[in-house]
């Protein structure tokens, strides 16, 4: 996928988002998309995956159907670099610099981005784009020839993610105001196993004993209160 970037006030370059696969053949300089297209919708169609093209000798670029959708964008209309890059979120146009690196000629030759887009509808999804570009010649003459490439819609897995780590915020801020609670309570405070065996106690109940935690932590609750409430707490 190609896209302009550039510093603020500077010449605008050109990046591509793409992969190809390195080899030597001649057919393989031949699109895949032209080759077989209906085939390679078919092969990802159950997959979610949108598949991308950029020609650097023509200029020219192409998306798959799905890559349209997960853009918002029209059948009519072209994924040209100065639309792409409108529609990539303003936040995250940064992507772009490890695209512009892949294509340098010592350069990884591959990226994996992650990063919003703001459809034509305003609705803002997540993009995941993996890429990696086709070089020819050695040297000084050594460039990039084409590259091909896949889109992920991945705003479902996203949004799961930013559930999942406020959940595990919301629990470690309880587990800290319990921390908090036991440590400082006058309160007696203190967990026991099935064996009613003692697990932990808070300072409340080591001062009142005139012991140490590690001294109270293993020994039965049966030790430490009178035998018939022993009786009615295992009896729970």
């Amino acid at each position: 996928m190609l896209s302009s970037c550039g510093p603020r006030g500077g010449p605008t370059r050109r990046a591509v988002y793409g992969t190809a696969p390195s080899t030597d053949a001649a057919q393989d300089l031949q699109p895949p998309l032209e080759r077989d297209p209906a085939a390679v919708e078919l092969a990802l169609a159950a997959t979610d995956v949108g598949v991308f093209e950029y020609d650097a000798r023509s200029g020219r670029q192409r998306f798959s159907a799905r890559c349209r959708t997960i853009w918002g964008l029209r059948d009519d209309e072209e994924p040209t670099p100065e639309r792409i890059r409108e529609l990539i979120h303003p936040d995250d146009r940064t992507a772009t610099d490890a695209v512009a690196a892949s294509l340098r000629p010592d350069g990884p030759g591959e990226f994996l981005v992650e990063h919003r887009i703001v459809r034509p509808d305003g609705s803002v999804r997540w993009v995941e784009t993996r890429g990696r570009t086709f070089f020819e010649g050695t040297g000084a003459q050594r460039r990039a020839v084409r590259s091909l490439g896949t889109m992920l819609d991945v705003t479902e897995r996203k949004r799961a993610e930013r559930e999942l780590a406020g959940t595990i915020r919301a629990l470690q801020e309880s587990e800290l105001r319990f921390r908090t609670i036991f440590e400082q309570s006058n309160d007696f405070i203190f967990t026991a196993d099935l064996e009613q065996r003692i697990t932990s106690c808070n300072p409340a109940v080591a001062a009142a004993l005139g012991l140490a935690p590690a001294e109270i932590v293993g020994r039965s609750i049966g030790e430490f209160i009178a035998p018939e409430q022993f009786e009615r707490t295992t009896a729970m």
